[in-house]
């Protein structure tokens, strides 16, 4: 099942405006930018950092993108730009210094979307990125990424791949001109948490009779997704036997009744539980049914002469 994950840009140090040609840098920017407004006001690009990540690692991104709330109307052509992430396990805030960021700027993940062709925006209306989901992915599948890290986010037409129309730029709220939370950039997140084996839990055999049983379990975890629960039985810890499975999820119990069993014998059982990390068995243990029922032959045939 997935999950949607929305961030918002949150502090005055987690944005920031970056122009390359002619040099300007900004950490207290009206905007976020990319694109190029002339041959000495070209190569603009921006940063947002976003807090408290809380994807799992290991977790699959089922799809990404980046939302901006447009700050002014802009339709110059043609606006090329692209977004990457800073390839680091839980980035700072962003320092006053042009210099470092150009460094984290060089240091970001090696998959990168191109989000090119920009139409003129409308101001106050909100536009989504393509998905960028594998740039996601490259962080949460870092060695070191945990749940709860920071993600920077860059998009920029640094390599100058915009214009020559004067405003082929575009431009969108940063923290510090955003009045309301649905005006500030937003990270928008899909994904699905690996699944690990289940857990389960063998319980104790009740409805004892002299040829029958039922066998009892609870599916501790699901392990992410939905399993297939039942049991296997027989005269020895080699059970033999498999009963026919139900699909359950987290603490969930499952019964099933069993019969053809042999009078005053002991048999030996376990629970299982199957989803597509594995199978898992529960503990083993045992039951003995009952003796078989005996009629005293005399008693009978007194019972017949009546």
């Amino acid at each position: 099942m997935s999950i949607e994950f929305i961030r918002l840009v949150g502090a005055v140090n987690d944005d920031c405006a970056r122009r390359l040609t002619t040099s300007y840098w900004n950490l207290s920017s009206a905007y976020v930018v990319a694109g190029y407004n002339g041959e000495t006001n070209k190569r603009w690009g921006s940063g947002m950092r976003f807090l408290n990540i809380t994807i799992p690692k290991g977790s699959t991104i089922d799809e990404a993108h980046l939302t901006v709330r447009c700050l002014n109307d802009y339709s110059g052509t043609v606006v090329n730009s692209r977004i990457s992430a800073e390839d680091v396990d839980n980035p700072p805030a962003f320092a006053d210094d042009a210099v470092a960021f150009d460094a984290r700027w060089t240091d970001r993940t090696s998959a990168r979307i191109e989000w090119d062709a920009i139409p003129a925006w409308t101001a106050d209306t909100d536009y989504d990125s393509p998905d960028i989901k594998a740039v996601i992915q490259e962080i949460v599948d870092r060695e070191d990424w945990a749940s709860g890290n920071a993600i920077v986010i860059f998009w920029e037409d640094f390599d100058d791949r915009s214009g020559p129309d004067a405003f082929a730029y575009r431009d969108g709220y940063s923290y510090e001109e955003a009045l309301f939370p649905d005006e500030l950039p937003a990270l928008v997140i899909n994904y699905s948490e690996a699944v690990t084996a289940p857990t389960v839990t063998t319980q104790a055999a009740t409805g004892l009779g002299p040829i029958a049983a039922t066998l009892n379990g609870t599916l501790d975890s699901d392990g992410g997704e939905s399993c297939d629960c039942g049991f296997e039985y027989g005269e020895t810890t080699d059970y033999g036997t498999e009963t026919p499975t139900g699909s359950k999820t987290s603490g969930e119990t499952f019964s099933q009744p069993i019969t053809g069993l042999a009078p005053n014998k002991t048999y030996h059982f376990r629970a299982i539980a199957t989803n597509s990390a594995g199978t898992v068995n529960g503990a083993d243990r045992s039951l003995t049914t009952e003796p078989a029922l005996v009629i005293n032959r005399a008693y009978a045939l007194a019972r017949e002469e009546l």
